[in-house]
């Protein structure tokens, strides 16, 4: 397989290695300013258990040039850009534009998390063209430019890790060429599944759970402490389940919130308990990583919840929480 990628940072160096250990032919489309900083490869940290194993990520090539990608053919293309610079006016068609010259029926893997960039590349496509290209998959890993502060790496890269149990998940309306992103993975060492097209009730809360948690965390300046033992922790349960009603409004599905499960999962009590399990789990500073992670991508952050907000209003929906916590002062990563 020919697999383009577009972004070289924490996100799409990870699936650029896991697939070229599948056997995939990778290139990267940069601008020409970033050749140099890639021209020795890619520092990677793979987190296996307690410990990080050193790769020096080598196998793949460069494009900088919209002459150049004109030329080539690829069987797809996936794009690990955050949502922000994905919509960003012009980007989209004009990378189309040169891509579809020469790989004109080729796959095209969407990592954007929102269904709002869903519907900009099905719009950008046509429906039908939509239906057979495209595989939205949904990242497991949790990668971030190391080292963390404290940590203690021979020089600086990209770190990745996949929690137990998950798994990369991948949906299309042609279930081939979601099949093929999942072997490839699977193959090359990321745990991948099959997921309906559309968002299940059972998905909602963990999504939930992550947005909201980062959304009061920023809020509380980026400190569990306080997120726990502050006023904060109720606006992240609200706005928990004020994104799981908006969700199963968009999905066509039932709230798990409503559920005593769902109850649960989004009380003060579920989210506390979550995060006390996911600190001992993750083998890194964790509180360290989502401040890193997150205040990197920001405009991503933002620009879903004012999404959510917006529909939860025009539909009728609860979004006080949600406005409450997209309300909070902008701080930092230290």
């Amino acid at each position: 397989m020919n697999l383009l990628i577009i972004g070289a940072g924490a996100v799409g160096s990870a699936y650029g290695y896991l697939a070229s250990r599948a056997g995939a032919k990778v290139a990267y489309l940069i601008k020409p300013k970033h050749r140099a900083d890639l021209k020795d490869g890619i520092q990677l940290y793979w987190w296996k258990g307690r410990r990080a194993e050193s790769i020096s990520f080598q196998d793949f090539e460069m494009i900088d040039d919209s002459k150049a990608l004109r030329a080539r053919k690829f069987d797809a293309v996936l794009i690990t850009l955050p949502s922000d610079k994905f919509r960003a006016e012009g980007w989209l068609a004009g990378f189309l534009g040169d891509f579809d010259a020469g790989s004109p029926e080729a796959k095209i893997w969407s990592l954007q998390p929102s269904t709002n960039d869903q519907k900009f590349l099905r719009d950008a496509l046509g429906g039908s063209a939509a239906d057979a290209r495209v595989v939205r998959g949904q990242i497991p890993i949790l990668s971030y430019l190391a080292p963390l502060p404290g940590e203690e790496f021979a020089k600086p890269g990209y770190a990745f890790y996949t929690p137990p149990t998950s798994k990369a998940a991948w949906s299309s309306k042609n279930a081939a060429a979601a099949e093929a992103a999942k072997t490839l993975f699977d193959t090359g060492g990321l745990p991948s599944k099959i997921v309906d097209d559309r968002p299940t009730a059972g998905a909602l809360i963990p999504e939930a759970l992550l947005r909201a948690v980062v959304a009061g965390l920023e809020r509380s300046e980026w400190s569990f402490d306080r997120l726990v033992n502050g006023e904060n922790i109720f606006l992240v349960t609200g706005g928990m389940r004020e994104m799981t009603a908006i969700g199963a409004k968009i999905g066509k599905t039932a709230d798990p919130a409503r559920a005593w499960w769902g109850k649960l999962a989004s009380s003060p009590f579920g989210v506390k308990t979550a995060m006390r399990l996911v600190r001992k789990i993750i083998p890194f500073d964790f509180e360290a990583f989502l401040r890193v992670h997150f205040t990197k991508v920001d405009a991503q952050m933002h620009l879903t919840l004012d999404e959510q907000i917006e529909y939860g209003k025009k539909n009728g929906l609860s979004t006080t929480n949600l406005v409450l916590l997209r309300g909070r002062k902008k701080v930092a990563a230290h």
